[in-house]
């Protein structure tokens, strides 16, 4: 709840007309310092009691941050933080594009006037589109970590680290 609150307000204080607004850069930003002294904390070896603690806070507030700043970008289906929300918006809206393109308009109307045409059928497949695509990156995010776990579990703390530094 803290990290979403902090999200929230660091999203709200900038303008927010482009596609990506400046104060998302910001949350993202502030999620990268804070996952960076996790990091920091982590190879250090202090892990015990009340820093283990802390460093649970930590992350949760920095997937609170990303979350209510990629909720600020509208992007209509993506979870940036549980890919089942993904994995379920990609399902319906592939669904629904697929079950719409195969009745066709003339059947549904005879005067060609269907109210079906009304409908953005290309957004919702580039939608579906998009949402496939994140759930691949998801997939290649786990093998990857995965991996680094077995082979070297030293590194997976820096994949979050990573990741965050690729989208700034």
């Amino acid at each position: 709840m803290l990290g979403a609150a902090l999200g929230a307000i660091i999203v709200e204080i900038g303008p927010s007309h482009a596609d990506w607004p400046v104060a998302v850069t910001r949350a993202v930003l502030l999620e990268g310092i804070i996952l960076g002294a996790f990091t920091l904390t982590w190879h250090l070896g202090v892990r015990s009691g009340a820093i283990l603690y802390a460093l649970i806070t930590l992350s949760a507030v920095a997937m609170g941050i990303q979350s209510a700043a990629i909720q600020h970008l509208k992007v209509p289906g993506i979870a940036t933080t549980y890919i089942t929300g993904t994995l379920t918006s990609m399902v319906a809206e592939f669904t629904t594009w697929l079950y719409r393109w195969r009745i066709s308009p003339l059947a549904a109307d005879p005067t060609g006037q269907s109210a079906a045409l009304d409908v953005p059928e290309a957004r919702r497949y580039h939608g579906a589109r998009l949402q496939a695509l994140v759930l691949l990156v998801y997939v290649l995010a786990a093998l990857v970590s995965a991996f680094l776990q077995t082979r070297h579990s030293r590194l997976v703390t820096l994949s979050p680290l990573v990741a965050v530094g690729l989208v700034c």
